[in-house]
């Protein structure tokens, strides 16, 4: 599978497309694929779990399809974000009125911009 092989504009700095749909397979180019996964699901209230768990995202080349599967989580670190981050965002960046398309962009952009 081709991560990139899409005709749409690719996002700034991401290896996926902000259009289209996350093809399938595509957790296995995951950085927390090679990890323990309880990793990812650190107590909130531990700076030192959470940082680790937040590591291993940072340079994930899927974080955006990452962050779309995981933006209404109310557990665990999801593309570099924790639950209390995901749940500001979803307060900042409301997506109710948006299309699939709106949202799918907005959702990998903010994952890729603000980490």
């Amino acid at each position: 599978m081709n991560l990139k092989n899409c005709a749409h504009k690719k996002l700034n700095r991401s290896q996926i497309c902000g259009i289209c749909e996350a093809p399938q397979g595509w957790t296995e180019f995951a950085q927390c694929a090679l990890d323990d996964p309880d990793l990812l699901f650190p107590e909130e209230t531990d700076p030192v779990q959470l940082a680790k768990a937040k590591k291993i995202c940072s340079n994930c080349p899927v974080k955006g399809f990452c962050l779309e599967l995981g933006w209404l989580e109310d557990f665990g670190v999801w593309a570099g974000f924790s639950t209390a981050e995901r749940k500001r965002l979803r307060k900042t960046f409301n997506l109710k009125d948006k299309s699939i398309k709106e949202q799918r962009t907005l959702i990998r952009t903010i994952a890729y911009r603000l980490i």
